[in-house]
């Protein structure tokens, strides 16, 4: 048995150096798909409705991806902590595309799981496999008991945090550190206080990371102070208290935990629990930079190009946005791509500019797929593509990005690159307007005063021509004006002056 575990360990390290590529030829799997008793999708604030009026429902989707994207008759979907994602889908759909990166796309076909068609106003629960099925089997054979505590906690971390070339497992990184901390592992109490905080593979019980936290704290584990420090810091199971949160961050920061001159640095910068104070942001920052933390060099270089907390230096920003991006940091691979699409820091080129976007983009970082979507537009850095420019364009809309859903909307209506189809550019019209954009709420609004792709209604027309005029869109105010209507949309009374 010892045997066949250091066989599986030794695959897990070198299964980077072997297979290379093997992350993007990993398939996704469904470990269950289901209906659930759950009224979540009946809260006030979860009722969505399509353009019809018709109310749709709501999937819970557990997959240990920071960042998953979903495609078909999706209404909006929202990330609910680090592995839960609510998708909410209109009435009637039948299959789900599920995104992650690293993995193949996963085509969810209902039926393939008894269930028809997503049903209004309920909620379904499916729970995605990201575990590399060429080790799942392996995995399975291990008895656990016969492993030392050390190698659970090891292999127990690889599945949570996705290390050595395998997918995130956070049921299997559960299973594993439940058993190490029962032994007295203080590295594996910290990790499934983590996974208690957060939900991971296990039910969100504060209460119970709180205490797996302090447990590990007695042997000053660094990242169970940091977890305590997390607590305090939001209130989570227990009283909210910034000055509790402060001391259990600077005692893991004394300890050396990386992570944790993120947080205070956030602190700082927030101005939350202590004085903002964005030069004590930037110390804490550097310190977690210079020990290789990508997020922190991101920060920095962020703090570089704006000049809070430090000397305006964009050159430094850049060279700080590139040793994060190089360690596969999506929105440092995405300002990187920004700089050198505005020549900030660097000369110009279109060319670095789409392959940092690219990277970003790939990992799912809308304002990449918006940026990657312009320059295939324009054919900047590459050959003009209108087919992957509303592909990308796309991703960024259905992710929820408002200024990508006002262009795929325009696309729709002039027919540029997709078949003319007013229908859909009043959809994607709609979400952007909702979101606030005022271009799209006077496009809105012009839609219903004409009837073009939704039946003609003056009042929604005035309706949005006001939301729009009250961000200074002049044309709307225009347009409320030759229909009698104030700014407010409200009736124009006649002047009784003689």
């Amino acid at each position: 048995m010892k045997n066949r575990y250091s066989l599986l360990l030794i695959r897990l390290i070198i299964l980077p150096l072997l297979l290379p590529l093997a992350a993007t030829a990993q398939n996704l799997s469904v470990r269950s798909f289901s209906q659930t008793i759950d009224q979540t999708a009946n809260l006030s604030e979860n009722l969505h409705k399509d353009l019809n009026g018709d109310y749709g429902g709501m999937i819970k989707v557990y997959i240990a991806a920071s960042k998953a994207a979903f495609e078909g008759l999706v209404l909006e979907q929202k990330k609910h902590g680090e592995s839960e994602y609510w998708v909410f889908m209109a009435k009637g759909s039948r299959r789900l595309k599920v995104n992650a990166e690293g993995f193949l796309p996963l085509l969810v076909e209902f039926r393939d799981f008894g269930i028809d068609k997503i049903e209004p106003l309920r909620t379904y629960v499916i729970t995605i496999n990201m575990t590399p099925a060429a080790l799942q089997s392996e995995f399975d054979a291990i008895d656990i008991s016969s492993l030392t505590t050390s190698q659970m906690v090891q292999m127990g971390e690889n599945f949570l945090e996705g290390k050595n070339g395998i997918g995130k497992d956070y049921h299997r990184a559960a299973e594993l550190l439940k058993a190490a901390a029962e032994q007295g592992d203080t590295r594996a109490m910290a990790l499934l206080g983590k996974m208690y905080l957060h939900g991971l593979g296990v039910e969100c019980n504060h209460t119970q990371a709180f205490w797996m936290f302090r447990k590990a704290v007695l042997k000053n584990e660094p990242s169970a102070c940091n977890g305590l420090g997390t607590i305090y810091l939001n209130g989570y199971g227990v009283k909210q208290n910034f000055n509790e949160a402060l001391q259990w961050y600077e005692k893991a920061a004394k300890l050396g935990d990386v992570n944790t001159f993120c947080d205070l640095g956030s602190m700082y910068y927030d101005g939350r629990g202590v004085v903002q104070d964005y030069s004590k942001a930037a110390k804490w920052y550097h310190k977690a930079a210079e020990k290789g933390n990508a997020e922190a060099q991101h920060k920095m270089g962020v703090f570089y190009e704006t000049g809070r907390g430090v000397s305006k230096d964009i050159k430094k920003a850049v060279s700080l946005y590139s040793q994060s991006a190089e360690q596969g940091y999506a929105p440092a691979q995405q300002d990187l791509g920004y700089c050198y699409y505005q020549g900030m820091g660097v000369e110009r080129n279109f060319k670095e500019a789409v392959a940092w976007f690219t990277r970003a983009a790939k990992q799912n970082h809308i304002e990449a797929q918006w940026f990657l979507s312009s320059c295939y537009e324009n054919g900047l850095g590459v050959e003009k593509d209108l087919k992957q420019a509303i592909s990308w364009l796309q991703k960024a809309a259905e992710r929820g990005f408002a200024p990508a859903q006002q262009n795929l909307a325009i696309h729709y209506a002039i027919g540029n690159g997709v078949e003319q189809d007013m229908s859909k550019a009043v959809s994607w019209c709609y979400k952007a307007a909702e979101q606030g954009l005022k271009e799209a709420q006077w496009r809105l609004g012009l839609c219903y005063e004409k009837g073009e792709g939704i039946k003609a209604d003056a009042e929604q027309a005035v309706e949005w021509f006001a939301k729009a005029a009250a961000q200074g869109h002049e044309k709307a105010a225009n347009k409320l004006k030759e229909m009698g209507r104030d700014l407010t949309g409200k009736p124009i009374k006649p002047d009784n002056r003689p």
